[in-house]
């Protein structure tokens, strides 16, 4: 005897609640393809995209830039802090006709975003960097030195 011939034969009189199939051809299964689904992988999408453009903004000017580089061979380099300007909190992205806002401070407050920048920010000038964002009162900062524990 089958394990489902045995579930059938436990089950009450009136089976017609429940569906006693054991292969999928026997089944209506219905697949739904639903624009919602469309819809979030668009807006997904539209985050990587304003993520991006926001590490991409967060990363020192040429100026400050060549400080960095010079800096990072002078072991008694104190850092250098950076502030971030969010005046305008939003990032605009279009997508399809359709725009999509996100804001840069739910960003900054992320911590994967943090990771991100941080990560972004050792691609370019190395390990022997040391990287924190913080927030100072209503700003965010980006404090970069070097990291003492590399040689």
């Amino acid at each position: 005897m089958s394990y489902i011939n045995a579930l059938i034969k436990n089950l009450p009189e009136s089976n017609d609640k429940y569906d006693t199939s054991d292969t999928d051809s026997e089944v209506d299964i219905e697949v739904k393809t639903t624009r919602n689904n469309f819809n979030k992988n668009e807006k997904f999408e539209s985050l990587l995209e304003a993520q991006s453009q926001l590490i991409s903004k967060c990363l020192p000017s040429n100026r400050i830039d060549s400080v960095i580089k010079n800096s990072l061979d002078n072991k008694n380099w104190r850092g250098i802090r950076l502030s971030l300007n969010i005046d305008q909190d939003n990032i605009f992205i279009e997508r399809n006709n359709k725009k999509y806002s996100f804001s840069k401070r739910k960003f900054l407050e992320n911590k994967v975003f943090k990771y991100n920048l941080i990560k972004s920010f050792t691609n370019k000038y190395g390990n022997n960097i040391w990287i924190k964002v913080y927030k100072d009162n209503e700003k965010f900062k980006i404090f970069v030195c070097r990291n003492k524990n590399i040689k």
